[in-house]
């Protein structure tokens, strides 16, 4: 079940942002949304990266 790990692995480190940010005493929600964006911005590239190979294959 490695899709509902890496789900739980995301949230903690979002959580683990959002409590740094906090303790820096910058938002929260701001340093998680940068967090977020740029885990999808890092699966995006991945997922393209990797139908690329498929068709080059």
């Amino acid at each position: 079940m490695p899709a509902a790990r890496s789900a739980a692995t995301r949230g903690q480190a979002a959580r683990s942002a959002s409590r740094a940010a906090r303790s820096a005493g910058r938002s929260p929600v701001r340093a998680e949304n940068a967090f977020l964006t740029q885990k999808c911005l890092f699966e995006f590239e991945n997922d393209l990266f990797n139908s690329k190979k498929s068709y080059q294959a």
